[in-house]
Parts: structure tokens; C-alpha cells; sequence
């Protein structure tokens, strides 16, 4: 599998990066000190975090302009999704999928939310 989209939100300096799209062969961060570089590569390892990467912590995580949400309970940390990969299968993943899925182009979606749980959605589009 290999992400070919992302979106970060509520998490530290992002507020919405909006879903951008991630090349192939490179994709390249341009921005000032400050700008949320290393906010976004930390929100997308937690796609599929390493043993010892530290998990989502809403006290540390959520963005400060917006703390007062949670505070107020206006908003239910728990359930603030933060970030979004949609993968592409190769073909060899392709082929070993189930007779009734081949022939279509597979799209797998995961999200990981504040709490740090997670959730997968499946995109099956038929390919033209």
C-alpha cells in the first residue's frame, strides 16, 4: 500500500491542512520555522505509529486556540478525528484479493482520532 492522500487537522499548530495529495516518487514540505512541518509528519506516523512513537495526548496534541472547546465540553475530544490516509494497492495486493474485488481499483481509507483510535473505510470504484 502506498499513501496517495492526507488530511491533518486539530492537531497542535494544524488546524485543517485540507486533503493534499502525496506524489509518488517525491512530496516536498516548503514553509517557514513555525509552520506545522513537523506537526503534519508526526499526525501521519500516527497512521501507523512505531512501537515507542507517543501515542495522541489531547492535553499536549490539540491546538491551544481551541482548547477552551474541550474545557467548556463544547467539544468531545474523543471523538476529533486528526488525521486521514487514503492508500492506493499495488498490483501484487490487487492480486490477492478476493475474485469479486478484482478488476476494480481499491482504495483503503484509515483515520486515527484524538483518543488514538482508529478506523478504516474502503472505497471499491470500478475501473474505467
Amino acid at each position: 500500500m502506498r499513501l496517495i492522500k492526507a488530511r491533518v487537522q486539530n492537531y497542535r499548530s494544524i488546524i485543517d491542512t485540507g486533503e493534499f495529495e502525496v506524489e509518488n516518487l517525491k512530496t516536498i514540505l516548503v514553509g517557514p520555522n513555525e509552520a506545522g512541518k513537523t506537526a503534519i509528519l508526526q499526525a501521519l506516523q500516527q497512521l501507523n505509529p512505531p512501537a515507542k512513537a507517543p501515542k495522541f495526548n489531547v492535553l499536549r496534541d490539540y491546538p491551544r486556540s481551541k482548547y477552551h472547546k474541550i474545557s467548556r465540553k463544547e467539544v468531545d475530544a474523543e471523538n476529533v478525528e486528526v488525521v486521514r490516509g487514503t492508500f492506493s494497492l499495488s498490483d501484487e495486493e490487487i492480486s490477492n484479493a478476493p475474485d469479486r474485488l478484482k478488476g476494480k481499483e481499491l482504495k483503503y481509507i484509515f483515520y486515527r482520532k484524538m483518543n488514538n483510535g482508529g478506523g478504516a473505510l474502503d472505497r471499491r470504484r470500478s475501473t474505467p
